[in-house]
């Protein structure tokens, strides 16, 4: 296994452990994660949800290769996109906290 794949497969795990150990704001980020790539793969047919939905819900430990074979994708797609899925979670779990803090202020919670 390449050095870079392993990096990106210790970043999925970090996620999934982050929803298994009930981390609200994980849970919350992994939601807006999952319905952005839902409803762009709607429009423009990318095929985002079957990956997300291999890797995290599923949690395939085959081969990557097969687990871009079994979302009709290529190896270089499927890792770009799976890049993108861990820097689109990042980006949700800083807007989830965000929204948290402006709702505990204007709510006063």
């Amino acid at each position: 296994m390449k050095k870079k794949e392993l990096k990106l497969e210790k970043k999925e795990m970090l996620i999934i452990s982050m929803i298994q150990n009930d981390d609200n704001v994980a849970i919350e980020a992994f939601k807006m994660m999952v319905y952005r790539y839902y409803v762009d793969d709607l429009e423009n047919m990318k095929n985002y949800y079957s990956l997300i939905k291999a890797v995290y819900i599923d949690k395939d430990k085959s081969a990557k290769w097969s687990v871009s074979g079994k979302c009709y994708i290529g190896d270089r797609t499927a890792f770009r996109y799976r890049n993108k899925f861990i820097k689109t979670f990042h980006k949700c779990y800083e807007s989830v906290i965000f929204i948290n803090e402006v709702v505990a202020t204007v709510y006063d919670i």
